[in-house]
């Protein structure tokens, strides 16, 4: 979708290096013109005008849609998103933006975070994680029995263990 191109009412008064900004005043003689530094979505031509650019339109509507972010699986870039409860694989064919729905039960008060690598993605919402691949969304969950850590920072980690009375219980760890 494109919209026409902006017209310009006030001339462009040029470019002044010179002066502090303190002393750039929009001359009167001229109409009240604009400093070229301060245009906003123009472009110079060959020609030596200014053009306004390309506008732009609502690419895909989505209700709620929250956490973008982009993956790439076998070379094709595409998107990741959640939208109200749905968690979606956002690409384009032919020419138009497709969204695929991978999972129905995520969390709406939730925004994700993605992690991702050519042909897999990890999404969380910080409590729940689906395993992205070409195949779909799958459900990540621990067995009882499981030890893992998880990543805080440089100086901090959470080891978790899944117990066989099914309580996932944890501790952290912090070195100075």
């Amino acid at each position: 979708m494109s919209a026409s191109r902006p017209t310009f009412g006030l001339p462009f008064l040029g470019i002044n290096n010179r002066f502090p900004d303190a002393r750039l005043e929009r001359s009167r003689n001229l109409g009240g013109g604009m400093w070229v530094r301060d245009a906003v979505n123009v472009d110079l031509t060959a020609k030596g005008t200014f053009r306004g650019r390309q506008g732009y339109g609502l690419a895909m509507g989505l209700a709620h849609a929250r956490s973008l972010a982009p993956v790439v699986w076998g070379g094709e870039a595409m998107a990741v998103c959640a939208s109200g409860t749905n968690l979606l694989l956002i690409r384009e064919l032919d020419a138009q933006l497709q969204h695929q729905v991978l999972r129905n039960d995520v969390r709406a008060d939730r925004s994700l975070s993605v992690a991702a690598s050519d042909g897999w993605a990890v999404v969380t919402d910080g409590h729940t994680n689906w395993w992205l691949d070409a195949s779909g969304a799958r459900l990540l969950g621990s067995q009882p029995g499981d030890i893992w850590s998880e990543y805080v920072s440089n100086t901090q980690t959470i080891r978790k263990f899944h117990g066989f009375d099914g309580v996932v219980r944890s501790y952290t760890e912090t070195w100075a």
